[in-house]
Order: C-alpha cells, then structure tokens, then sequence
C-alpha cells in the first residue's frame, strides 16, 4: 500500500532545513562558534526526527500487519479486491484496500481517521440490512456492511453510471397529452370560412411554437382538439412554466369575440405509451369536468392542476341532455324502487334538484322517497312548504330507513354532489346497487367513479337547472310547487340570477316561470329569522380585508351559524375592493369556512389547498383538530399560494 506524502509530514524537515539555513547564514555573518553549535543541535534533531518517523511506520506496518493477520485469508483476497473496502472499529478506519485508496480517498492515508467524514457512525447500522446511499467528493456510492473478528467491514459500490443512466431514462419517458379548445365553435360563430381559418390558425401557431419548445411532436387531430408526445424532460418544462400556453392563447385578440382558453389532459408515468395516452385521456375529462381552462397531470396514484382561474365556457349540447333523459327513464323502468339523495346540510339546490325528480318518478309509477336528515338540512323553509303542499305523500325517508327499503334493483339518485364524502349518507351510498350522478360542481379527484351515468355539467348554473332540462324531456308538465322548489335552486346558485348565468338558465326559468312557480313564494324560502340576521351582521362587522380578500369570524356557536355565515360571504362581497370572502367558524369542534367570490378569484382552488372544494364562485372547506387561529393561518396560507401561482 503506497502511503502519500503529505505536507503535515514534512513539516518537522522544513523547520530543520531552516535552522539549517539559519546557522549558515550565521557563520558568514562573523559568528563560527554560533553557526557550529546551530548546526550540531539541527543534526541531532534531524536524526532523533528521521528516527520517529521510521518507528511510526514501522508501527503502522505492524498494526496493518497485525489487522490482516487477524482477519486471515479475507485481507489477500480484498486487497486484490477491485471494491473499494475498509475496516472500521470503534468509529475510527483501521484497514483499506488499494481500490479505497485509489477510487474514495485519492490516495489520502486515512488510518485512524473518524469515519464520520464519509459516513455517520451511527447511520452504518442500516448498511447491515440493504445497503445505505452516501456520496464523497460529488460521487454517489451505496454502503454495505458486515462484521468480522469484531470490526466492520465496508464496501462501496460506484453507482455513478448507474445514476446517469437512471436520470437519463427518467428524463426520456413518455409523455402524453391532449389539447382541446374550449370554445372555438363560439369563436367562429357567424364567421366566414376565411376568418374561420384565421381564428384556427392563430391558435394553432401558438400551440405548434409551444411544442418547439418542449422538443415535442403535435398533431391536431380535429378543429379543436391536438395530441402532443413528449417527455419528463418537456414536462418538467411545461410544470416549471406552470402551462404558460393558457396564458398564451388566452391573449390572442379577436376583438369582440372574446378570448380562447385551452384545457390540457397530461398522462405521464405510464408503463407505456399506451397507457400514458389513457392517463391523458382521463386527465382531459378532469380537466374539462372542472370547468376548463386549465391543465390536469394524470400519474398512475393522483392528479395535479394548473390554472383554471377563468369563469367556465359553455360548452354543453342539448343532444346529451336528451340521451341522458332517456337513459333515466330506462333505468327507473327497471328498477323496484328509486331514491333521491343530495349533499349533507341539504340546501335549496340540493332539495330542490330532488324533488323535481321525485315528482317525475311518481309519475312514472315507481316508489320514490328523497334521503334526507331533516335535523341538519339547510332548507327547512323550503322542505315544509312541499311536505304541506303534498300532503298524504310519502316524501322524505332517513337513512336507516333508506337502508332497510333497498333492494338488489334500488336506484340512487345523487344530485348537486359527485364527491362520496360529501352525500348525506354515505352508508346509502355504499349499499346502493345502482347509482346515478347529477352535479354542476367542478370535478374534484374524489368522484363517484361507479355510477352508471355521470351527468356532470360545471357549465350549468345548478342541479335544478339540469334537472329542469331533464324533465322536460321525462315527463309532460311539472306541478307549481316543484317548479318553485327548481325556481329556488337556480336562485341560491345564481345569487338571484347576478353569477354564473347562462342562456340556458334563463330558459330553465322561463319553463319553470311557466309551471307557475311564483317568484314571490320563491323569495320567501331565503327569509331568516331575526337572530340569524343579528348573527350575519356581528360576522359582517368582525371583518377585515386582507389582499383584497374579505376575513371574517364567527365568534359564537348557533344552530343556525352555518345559514348565517354563508349570507355573510355573499354580503361582504358588497365591500369595495373585495375580490373574494371568506368566513370560518366553528361547529362541533370543527373549523367550517365559507368562501364566495364574484368570479375574479377561484375560490375552489384555494379550499382544495385546505381539502374542500367547491365551485369557482362558491366553495368550502372543514378543519378538524385545529384552533381559529391556525385556521386562519392556513386560510393566509392559501390565498398567498394562490395568487403566487396566478400572478
């Protein structure tokens, strides 16, 4: 083993050569006896010098010696090893081979050196088991461990081509996803074929100079709809830009015909390619069931989303609304007995959407009954008005009772919810046999994946407006009291019909205007008592603004504090420079907030970052185990992640 000479070794002989030096330098000067007695003390320490060192190797030699004795034939045949090796006891390096020497240290001699400087003593328990990764000198090894004769014995194993060539195959797996236009058929609306081809192309262009960039292949594979194949390598340029090609195309001018958003479905992480494009392919539908305008990256385990600040584009068809219709009627043909069921805390949206279908169930000669926990319901107003207008009906059934009711040919209706979490009974849920969605909340990850028709709309203002669609085609007229109860739904949602509107929500209200609902009987399901009203106004008073966001607190728990903090979000909405509110406050140990904005500010993207949901305009989110304070936190939290990640 060759032993590097290092300038902490040669020291002694420097000093010496210098006083060597010195005592000549001396004796020119005049002064003999000086210059002799210099020299004759500098040979003796060179000798008493030259005589340590050689003792000091000497000893090494007989303790290496000693350690190889000890650990027999293993020291030849790992001398020769091409592994780096070395011996360790009691945290200090006892022994090496030729390869450590060479390959870890450079040729530093290292015996007796803590080996903390390569390893944490304490970390080479773990190298016992698989084998621990560390790196020297920027090179990546994997530690293996084993003791012998009470030392232990380490090899390292290189994995810097290994690295390499892992990095390289990371970075080189496919990536697939498909682009689609969300409102080009209104773009080219009353255009002639030439101004046709110049809104198309102008999206293209921008999408073709995005895919240089990623190093990507594109292809349109319709008039609005393009597949991109790339990599991790274009991915990671895609999520380090945050999908900048929303904003690309989304500033193109078309003058008054507005702008055009984008939604991208990514699949990546796929065994193949083929598997990549389905993972695209369920990312699109996310992407678009979450009110488009933005980007969804789909791997085999969750989901991620970027962008999908802007309001929704409608993009929905008649034609389906008619298929869906007929499909309804086919399954309540079939089954013995049909339930409605909506979200828990049951607002006018959520009833209203099922007792419109209820009535058409009935119609249709089915047993119908609409799970409800009357106790916590939202719309109690709302509820008795139809339980005394329908009197000798058997309306309204509890869970257990829902329970015992089902048989193997039940059918579940679910409306204004798609999220398993969210229904008023879970358990009625689980134990349904066959299931139907109806829901106009932007997709979350956590859908109803098992139902038999997913009727998802997050173009529509509410459930009761796509249940108003659908019974126009499911039965001949709706009674007054239903329409009313639809009438209320569309109400609540739109905010008396001021956000989230569309042409087709006021033809919904028209039909239902036309069944005889009243809008006055309407009007008077949103009424609160006079407590509620104090309780909204002292939540209203407690605010304060904070980044153009409105923060207010509950500090009191109500029966009714769930009513009043949601008219307070709506209220503080009315205060200048407010984009966007947000009021918490506490039940049964729970931390609720309630968040509105008027379309500026997606709320639903900052309660998803708290594990709520919700819509653009309106959404929510629950907090257990935490205080007010670390509520509010996390509330501050959010929004600033928010507006970084949109600025």
């Amino acid at each position: 083993m060759k032993r590097k000479i290092r300038i902490g070794d040669m020291f002694p002989f420097l000093m010496l050569a210098v006083v060597a030096a010195q005592a000549v330098v001396i004796g020119v000067l005049g002064h003999p006896i000086v210059c002799l007695i210099e020299l004759g003390v500098t040979a003796v320490l060179a000798l008493f010098t030259a005589l340590f060192a050689i003792s000091s190797a000497k000893r090494s030699r007989l303790l290496l010696d000693d350690i190889a004795r000890q650990m027999g034939d293993a020291a030849g045949a790992l001398t020769r090893l091409g592994l780096p090796v070395m011996a360790v006891e009691e945290g200090e390096i006892v022994w090496y081979n030729a390869a450590f020497l060479k390959q870890i240290v450079a040729g530093d001699d290292c015996i007796g050196r803590e080996v903390d400087f390569l390893v944490r003593r304490e970390a080479l328990e773990a190298a016992f088991i698989d084998g621990i990764p560390v790196e020297y000198a920027s090179r990546p090894y994997t530690l293996y461990a084993c003791r012998q004769e009470g030392r232990i014995l380490c090899y390292f194993v290189d994995q810097t081509d290994l690295t390499e060539t892992r990095a390289r195959y990371a970075a080189g797996r496919p990536v697939v996803a498909y682009i689609t236009v969300d409102n080009i058929d209104d773009l080219q609306r009353d255009s002639r074929d030439s101004e046709k081809a110049q809104i198309t192309g102008a999206i293209e262009k921008r999408i073709e100079n995005w895919a240089v960039e990623l190093n990507a292949v594109c292809r349109r594979l319709n008039h609005d709809r393009f597949i991109l194949v790339t990599d991790e390598t274009g991915l990671t340029y895609m999520t380090d830009t945050r999908f900048d090609i929303l904003r690309k195309v989304k500033d193109i001018d078309f003058g008054d015909r507005g702008s055009a958003t984008l939604s991208i479905g990514v699949g990546r992480g796929g065994a193949n390619l083929a598997a990549c494009e389905e993972l695209a392919r369920q990312a699109l539908d996310m992407a678009l069931g979450r009110g488009g305008d933005q980007a969804a990256v789909r791997n085999p385990k969750e989901f991620e989303f970027y962008g999908g600040t802007a309001s929704t584009v409608s993009k929905r068809s008649k034609v389906r609304t008619r298929m869906v219709a007929s499909a309804l009627r086919e399954l309540i043909d079939s089954s013995d007995n049909v339930l409605l069921m909506g979200h828990r805390f049951a607002d006018l949206d959520a009833f209203g959407a099922c007792f419109g279908f209820w009535r058409a169930v009935t119609e249709a000669g089915k047993p119908c009954r609409i799970v409800l926990d009357r106790e916590k319901c939202l719309c109690r107003g709302l509820v008795d008005y139809v339980v005394e207008n329908c009197p000798g009906e058997a309306l309204l059934i509890t869970p257990r009772e829902a329970l015992e009711s089902m048989t193997r040919r039940t059918l579940l209706i679910v409306a204004d919810t798609h999220r398993p979490g969210f229904v008023d009974s879970p358990e009625v849920l689980e134990a349904a046999p066959t299931v139907v969605v109806i829901d106009h909340h932007r997709k979350t990850v956590d859908y109803i994946a098992d139902a038999v028709i997913f009727y998802h709309e997050p173009y529509a203002s509410s459930a009761c407006e796509m249940v108003s669609e659908l019974l126009q085609y499911m039965t001949s007229r709706i009674g007054r009291v239903e329409a009313e109860a639809l009438l209320s739904g569309i109400m609540l949602d739109t905010r008396n019909f001021v956000l989230h509107t569309g042409v087709r929500t006021f033809e919904s209200s028209a039909y239902l205007r036309g069944c005889g609902a009243n809008p006055v009987t309407v009007k008077g399901f949103f009424q609160n008592s006079i407590e509620v009203y104090k309780l909204r106004a002292a939540i209203v008073s407690s605010a304060h603004v904070y980044d153009h966001c409105a923060v207010a607190v509950a500090s009191e728990e109500h029966p009714e504090i769930r009513i009043a903090a949601a008219q307070a979000a709506d209220e503080m909405l009315g205060i200048e420079n407010v984009d966007a509110s947000f009021v918490a406050f506490c039940e049964d140990g729970v931390i609720n907030i309630s968040a509105r904005s008027l379309g500026q500010v997606n709320v639903q993207l900052i309660m998803e970052k708290l594990g709520g949901g919700g819509h653009l305009t309106m959404a929510a989110a629950q907090l257990e185990n935490v205080s007010a304070e670390e509520a509010l936190a996390r509330l501050s939290d959010a929004i600033q992640a928010y507006r970084k990640e949109n600025d």
